[in-house]
């Protein structure tokens, strides 16, 4: 009210950062961001989109510095609900995420919303190791799942109404997302009277591995490339990294490395992918993934590669991102 700047925040996945939206101003972030706007008029607020598709609360781990807390955000969104596919260890790296938000100096606000896929008839009710974390934590949800399923089943929409696939919202959808968080934003803004200003300190998680976690990005001195690795120009999330494009000869993208328990390598692959990625590491351990199999959202996980890696693609159609290299410490 009495002004100042703050960073309205998202984390997620797709959604987030507003796939099927039709445009950033379209997305259920921005919308979000400028309800604050409109509320608060003598206050500055700036939108930091922390999304990435189809990445998972363990990715988000590794790269929560550098795509987020870098920001020192006032207020995050968290959107996971329907990204927790090859994540081996969901509550203990969505406790992770929610302890280190809340643990940051300016202790920032979060609240989660939970979407909706049509993939499988009916998704099931939100992820139980997410909603458990929430509540040891007195994180807010709100659900985009139960609001959307529930007029369906009331023949008040379809599915096709709100999306044009079997996960992302549309414009129409994303907006009745952002008007689903604003109404708990609005009940809060009434109630602030009578709402305890105690902030309660965040659950530390039993399990610890996914505190201590780093994220080499391009601006990480020592890189070497070569052939058809790009820098990528480090202007938002998704081009922290490099990019790989087929190109004929000899590519290679040399990273060093502080010192570690092993990395993880996050990929995104684009287009028809024929050929394989090596990746080696300074003590000579080597892996090589298969690029025609590789899911679009890749963690290539390797333990313990010494003071380097160098990726090393032979690749004759296809091109690839990698948005950072995680790092166990």
């Amino acid at each position: 009210k009495k002004g100042g700047t703050y960073k309205i925040a998202v984390l997620g996945g797709s959604i987030s950062r507003g796939a099927g939206s039709g445009g950033v101003s379209n997305s259920y972030g921005y919308l979000v961001c400028e309800w604050w706007k409109e509320n608060f008029p003598k206050a500055k607020f700036e939108f930091v989109n922390a999304g990435i598709g189809s990445t998972n609360p363990e990715m988000a781990c590794y790269r929560l510095q550098a795509d987020l807390l870098y920001a020192k955000p006032d207020f995050v969104v968290i959107d996971f609900a329907v990204n927790t596919y090859l994540d081996n260890d969901l509550y203990y790296t969505y406790s992770s995420l929610l302890y280190r938000i809340l643990s940051q100096s300016n202790s920032p606000a979060v609240m989660a919303i939970d979407f909706a896929r049509n993939d499988e008839g009916k998704n099931t009710v939100p992820n139980s190791y997410l909603t458990r974390a929430a509540k040891e934590n007195s994180i807010p949800s709100v659900s985009y799942h139960n609001y959307i399923w529930d007029r369906i089943d009331r023949r008040y929409i379809k599915w096709i109404d709100i999306s044009d696939d079997t996960i992302h919202p549309n414009s129409s959808g994303h907006l009745i997302a952002s008007k689903i968080i604003t109404s708990h934003l609005e009940n809060v803004k009434k109630n602030l009277a009578k709402t305890s200003t105690k902030i309660t300190a965040p659950k530390k998680p039993e399990e610890t591995q996914y505190l201590n976690l780093g994220y080499i990005i391009n601006t990480q001195k020592g890189v070497k490339l070569s052939g058809g690795f790009v820098a990528n120009d480090n202007k938002d999330t998704i081009t922290h990294g490099w990019t790989y494009r087929a190109t004929p000869g000899k590519s290679e993208l040399y990273i060093p490395l502080p010192k570690n328990n092993g990395v993880k390598v996050l990929m995104f692959f684009t287009g028809t992918k024929q050929g394989s990625v090596k990746f080696t590491g300074q003590n000579g351990s080597t892996f090589t993934l298969g690029a025609a199999s590789a899911q679009s959202a890749t963690l290539v996980d390797l333990d313990r590669v010494g003071t380097h890696i160098t990726i090393t693609p032979d690749m004759t159609e296809g091109s690839f991102t990698i948005y950072g290299v995680g790092v166990r410490y």
